[in-house]
This record gives C-alpha cells, structure tokens and sequence, in this order.
C-alpha cells in the first residue's frame, strides 16, 4: 500500500478478510472496501492500536492488531507493508479476565457492605448502649466513679473506632451524598487523624458519573491518602476533582519523600504491594487511566478516565498481549 491509502498488492488472507478476490484489491483505495476502524487504525502511523471485531465471511469475529513496515520499490517509491497479527485469542482471554476482575472487586464491594452494616447494627449499637448504661449508674464512691468514666471512656473510644472501621469498610456518605461529599470527608479525616495539612478541590457535577465510576474514583482516592498517611512522610496533600461532559480527573498530590524509581506493575505485584496494583485494576475497568508520579520529592496520584469514547472497543496492544 502506498501513502495515499492505495493498495498495490493483496494475499489471500487479506482477500477473505476484505471479501474480494485479491486481483480485485490492488489499485484499489483502502477507505473504499475496508471496515472504517480498521482504515482508521493503518493511518496511525504508531501501528499500535488493536482492531476489532472485525467479521470474516464466515461470520466470524476477529481482532487483528497491524503491524507496519516501511520500505522502498524499485523505481523508488515509498511503500507501506501492513501485517494483520489476528490476536483475538489474547483479546478473548483479556476479557474473560476483565470480567472475572470486575466481578471479584463487585462482590469484595458487597461484602464490604454487608459488614459495615453488621458492625452498625450490631457491636457499635451493644457499645453505645453500654456506655449509656455506664452514664445512667449512680456511684457515690469516688474511687469507684473515677473508673466508672474511665470506663465509659473506652466504650466511647471503641464506638468511633467502629464507626472508622465502618466508613473504611463503606462509606454511607458514598451512598447517601455522593461522590464529592465522601472525598471531602475522606481528606478531612485524614487531617483530623494525622495533622497533614489538607487541601480539597472539587469541580463540576460528580452526578455525571455512573456508580461503578465513583466508586473507583473513591477507592483510588482512599488508597492514595492511606499511602501518604503510611509512607509519605508529608507535610500537605491535596485533592482535586475535576468532571465535565468529555472527562473526569481526580489528582492527590503530596509533598513527601516520594522514590527515586517508581516500580513497574510486575514488579508491584512480585513485592505483594497490591494497593497501587489495585489502583490500577479499578482503574481499567472502568475505562480509566490512573498513573503515579513520584520524585524524590513528593508523589502525584493521577486518575483520568475520558467519557463518551470508544476506549472498550479498541485495544492497546500491551493490553491483548497480556
């Protein structure tokens, strides 16, 4: 094929994909007998982008990732040799896993639920009223008073380790208020508990998002300060949110000791450091990207997920290699 999309030689593999005898593919344009998508990905120039599915005429669904070659004819002229790899075993199998994946993190969700409303309804209620009782007891011994309070103390204490436990667990907020207000409340508790100065800063209609998309946004928000609670040693973190109609991007940047060489995925995952790995996989299945800056000074947590595209149906081909 040459550089105005002319296509100057076919094999039959190529015919049967094109459904024309490959006698009648040459001198033909591209554009004008190829599936758009497909027309689309041979003028990326990167060659990158995996295709599909594109129907044989058996019916058959395929994959194809191309793979470009440049070289140059005998008088000269500059042409373009396009190899269609058919990964459709690798894409097949990328879904099943997706699927598995997003299934895991949706039933891990549910039970998350289902024991911040046992801990609610059951041990934090039975501590509220045993310090309620403490409260209602008439001691005139003041030695005995004293521990007495000292007593209810502790019931008080472990009622709002229960309630932390439970908005970790599953936040009502997220359920009750949305998105905004459970980042807010996020970053705020983090401030109470560790002294960080914290910044929040939301924009746009978070409503926009489906509810597996706030979720994700909340669990990577959540993971991202516990990182800086637990490894960051930082002075200040901020959180920003930002949606409109075409994109939606969270940011948590801190100014802590950040690493010299932010580790590889494999890499994570043979350390057992599965949050950042869990970042990443909520991340995926919802379409999204989150990436993690991090210098010697200080880390940017960055989740960007582009609305109203086509990104399920057209594969990066790191992605169907895996």
């Amino acid at each position: 094929m040459d550089e105005d999309g002319l296509i100057h030689e076919a094999n039959t593999a190529a015919a049967l994909l094109l459904r024309r005898p490959a006698s009648e593919l040459r001198d033909q344009p591209l554009s004008s007998i190829a599936p758009a998508d497909l027309v689309a990905a041979l003028s990326d120039r990167d060659g990158e982008a995996v295709v599909g599915p594109v129907a044989d005429p058996d019916g058959e669904h395929h994959w194809l990732m191309p793979v470009r070659t440049s070289h140059v004819d005998a008088s000269g002229r500059p042409l373009i040799l396009w190899l269609l790899r058919d990964v459709t075993p690798q894409v097949e199998r990328q879904q099943l896993l997706e699927e598995y994946s997003g299934q895991a993190l949706a039933a891990r969700e549910e039970e998350r639920r289902r024991v911040a409303r046992d801990l609610h309804d059951g041990p934090l209620q039975s501590v509220v009223l045993l310090w309620r009782q403490l409260d209602a007891l008439s001691v005139a011994d003041s030695g005995l008073r004293d521990q007495v309070a000292a007593a209810r103390a502790s019931a008080e204490a472990i009622a709002a380790e229960l309630r932390r436990f439970g908005r970790d667990l599953r936040p009502s907020l997220l359920d009750d208020l949305g998105l905004r207000a459970a980042l807010k409340a996020e970053v705020e508790a983090l401030e109470t508990r560790t002294g960080i100065h914290c910044r929040y800063d939301a924009r746009g209609d978070a409503n926009r998002l489906g509810e597996d998309e706030q979720l994700a946004f909340f669990r990577i928000c959540q993971e991202g300060l516990h990182n800086v609670e637990r490894h960051a040693q930082a002075s200040e973190v901020t959180v920003r949110l930002s949606v409109s109609s075409n994109r939606a991007e969270l940011v948590v940047e801190d100014d802590g000791i950040g690493m010299a060489n932010p580790p590889e995925f494999a890499e994570l995952v043979g350390q057992g450091r599965l949050g950042l790995v869990g970042m990443q996989e909520r991340a995926r299945l919802i379409g999204a990207t989150c990436t993690v800056q991090a210098g010697r000074r200080g880390t940017v947590v960055r989740l960007l997920a582009r609305r109203g595209s086509n990104a399920r149906n057209v594969r990066r081909a790191t992605d169907a290699s895996r």
